[in-house]
């Protein structure tokens, strides 16, 4: 007889599912607790004092709202200077007269009003904010002008004094161009003790007019893109959170000035994706003032089993949060079909149909399992997951029993040839920059970013689609590469 899911995870100490969601946005107040920063996370922040635009890509499902939310709540809460946080997750908002007539003109209007609607929020919750914008009287009425000219619905029902009116009409009458625009905004916010604006993009992959469809998110997002005055000197901080497929378009194509912008990938080690499930079961077993001290911190602690079910869930996850999280969640379901009391653990089989079924592990025959310890089944069937690497003496390059017929241009030939070389070692970002550019190293402006992209690239001839796998090229962070699943010939 199956159990209830709340059942078991009321047996388990869990005041609320951890597994209900894996979006975000529905868990805003919990994220802090269980965010796992990167190494170059403070970089994302940066410092509201001197604002820098930047670009994250990251696939679906590897975490780019949850990083938008808390660069988000950090700048809003810097220690020495707070920004002012808006949040442009909409991009319906700009498509209302199609998707040809969106220009800069169009970002303006979007972001003129969502900048109102949020200053005049966070002025509401902070009297000491209020009265200290209201002390600069032309500012003030400046704001209450354009409040009411572009974000009518927060002054609704507001009786309009005559000399404000005035300003209204001399504003009508006034052709402000963008970069006007916004250096008066950011005057606006810094009259209400702000040191800067925050405008963080997010969801461009998510309009029905954007899924699968590159050149409708390139043509959305190049208008601002291609505006670096805009993004880079007007006293606001762009932060572009875009998915991994739109980078090398967008570079192909030179969309925007690139080379003045900042960006990251957001890729994920089986260590971070473990740490990431811990501190989530943690979190939700620990939201009760009765529980002092989480009773579930691994996903391990909710099996029967004698093997490491977070890892092998992290393996399974293909470098992906949302996919780890929602394998973890069918387990947990697979098991409450067949238990018969909350207070059993789950089985080695709840977790090896589950894995099967998701094509997230080979199926093994049942003979063969029968014959195997549970701890064995699972280490075999992960190996299988990542083909291993070898490189035979004529160069040829090998995952598994399959050769790699794509051809490798040179530079990307040398560079996996010194990984292999030093397979056995940590390689650090000189030896490798040195091994491929030697004395010109100095002459390539930036030699790290160019070793990067080249990785990348090499990543992307090993797993298609997937320029950020940390399967055969990791990162040591602050030190350089190493290689991973190879196999000696």
């Amino acid at each position: 007889m199956a159990i209830v899911l709340k059942q078991f995870l009321d047996e388990r100490g869990f005041q609320q599912n951890p597994f209900a969601t894996t979006n975000a946005e529905q868990e805003t107040e919990l994220l802090s607790s269980f965010f796992v920063r990167a190494d170059w996370f403070d970089q994302l922040v940066g410092d509201p004092r001197h604002p820098e635009s930047l670009i994250l890509y990251a696939p679906q499902g590897h975490g780019k709202t949850s990083h938008r939310i808390e660069v988000g709540r950090r700048a809003g809460e810097h220690a020495e200077a707070t920004a002012l946080v808006v949040t442009l997750n909409d991009f319906n908002l700009l498509l209302r007269d199609g998707l040809n007539q969106i220009g800069i003109d169009t970002y303006i209007a979007v972001l003129r009003r969502l900048f109102l609607e949020t200053l005049d929020v966070r002025l509401q919750q902070s009297t000491a904010r209020l009265n200290m914008f209201k002390q600069s009287s032309a500012q003030w009425m400046l704001f209450c002008a354009l409040l009411h000219l572009y974000a009518p619905r927060r002054v609704v029902g507001q009786p309009i004094p005559i000399a404000l009116q005035e300003h209204i009409n001399a504003i009508k009458q006034t052709d402000s161009g963008p970069k006007e625009w916004l250096k008066e905004l950011s005057a606006l916010a810094q009259s209400a003790g702000f040191a800067s604006v925050y405008v963080l993009l997010d969801g461009i992959d998510e309009l029905h007019e954007t899924k699968g469809n590159i050149a409708t998110m390139l043509r959305l997002i190049s208008p601002l893109l291609e505006a670096p005055g805009l993004i880079q000197e007007c006293g606001f901080a762009f932060k572009f959170f875009l998915p991994q497929n739109i980078e090398a378009p967008m570079r192909t194509q030179n969309i925007g000035r690139l080379d003045r912008i900042p960006s990251y990938s957001l890729t994920w080690t089986i260590e971070q994706l473990c740490d990431m499930l811990s501190k989530r079961l943690e979190t939700y077993s620990l939201i009760s003032s009765t529980n002092p001290t989480p009773l579930v911190s691994r996903f391990s602690d909710l099996c029967a089993v004698d093997f490491d079910v977070d890892q092998q869930l992290a393996h399974a996850s293909n470098t992906s949060p949302r996919r780890m999280l929602d394998l973890a969640r069918r387990i947990v379901v697979e098991h409450c079909t067949q238990a018969n009391s909350p207070k059993r653990l789950i089985a080695k089989e709840s977790i090896m149909l589950v894995l099967q079924n998701e094509g997230a592990l080979p199926e093994i025959p049942t003979v063969q399992a029968e014959s195997y310890e549970p701890s064995i089944i699972l280490t075999t069937a992960s190996a299988l997951l990542i083909p291993q690497l070898s490189i035979d003496e004529r160069g040829d390059v090998w995952l598994g029993a399959t050769r790699k017929n794509a051809p490798l241009s040179p530079l990307l030939r040398k560079c996996l040839a010194y990984l292999w070389l030093h397979r056995h070692r940590n390689i650090s970002y000189e030896d490798l920059q040195n091994e491929l550019y030697g004395e010109s190293v100095e002459e390539r402006g930036d030699p790290r970013s160019s070793c990067e992209k080249l990785v990348r690239r090499l990543r992307e001839y090993l797993e298609k689609g997937r320029p950020s796998s940390h399967n055969y090229i990791d990162i040591q962070a602050g030190f350089g590469y190493v290689l991973r699943n190879f196999r000696e010939e």
